[in-house]
């Protein structure tokens, strides 16, 4: 039989225990979103990328499964839930508005290079040099910028993979179509950042 201060232990570990089982999926998902791992290949960093991401979601689909059913068997037998049950939803709400609010290495590194790489563009576009890369710029290095219907688009070689490119357009002289990207975001008035397959 359960004591008082058994019972007390139980409804503690409810909360604790799931919040320590999301805390290694949810440092999954941070080291994704902010690039924390360098892969030999970019094959490799599709395949590698996919499957930890997937590992992460189930996980956290796991947790948060057992985190309900334990839950609901507290509630049933006690009529009344432990504080230490909202710890786990807590530490996931606390990353998610973490990973809106802090920037990923692809906007620090925007952030900083954009006015190298609008000089840049602007020269290219002026004397009708259609490519040019590997170069770095801003500190930012890029396996190609080149101009492509008098958009200029900024390659990141860290981002560079098997299936896609990533990086900036410059758009002052050109009229971008959405269609022609996987995905396109309107960064400024001049740029966007885009993803487009190979």
């Amino acid at each position: 039989m359960l004591t008082g201060s058994d019972v007390g232990t139980r409804r503690r570990w409810l909360g604790l225990g799931t919040a320590l089982a999301v805390v290694p999926f949810l440092a999954l998902l941070a080291a994704i979103r902010y690039e924390y791992w360098h892969y030999p290949s970019p094959a490799a960093n599709i395949l590698i990328e996919f499957v930890l991401l997937w590992v992460a979601i189930l996980g956290l689909a796991g947790v948060g499964l057992v985190w309900l059913v334990r839950l609901y068997r507290s509630w049933r037998r006690d009529r009344r839930l432990p504080w230490t049950a909202v710890i786990a939803p807590l530490f996931v709400m606390v990353a998610a508005v973490v990973f809106v609010v802090v920037p990923t290495p692809g906007s620090r590194d925007f952030e900083r290079a954009h006015g190298e790489m609008e000089s840049l563009a602007l020269s290219m576009l002026q004397n009708d040099d259609r490519r040019v890369g590997p170069t770095e710029v801003g500190g930012v290095r890029f396996s190609t910028v080149s101009i492509v219907d008098d958009c200029v688009l900024f390659v990141d070689s860290r981002r560079v993979s098997v299936v896609y490119d990533s990086g900036w357009v410059y758009t002052a002289r050109c009229t971008v179509d959405p269609g022609d990207f996987a995905r396109l975001n309107v960064l400024s008035d001049n740029w966007a950042e885009f993803q487009q397959g190979n």
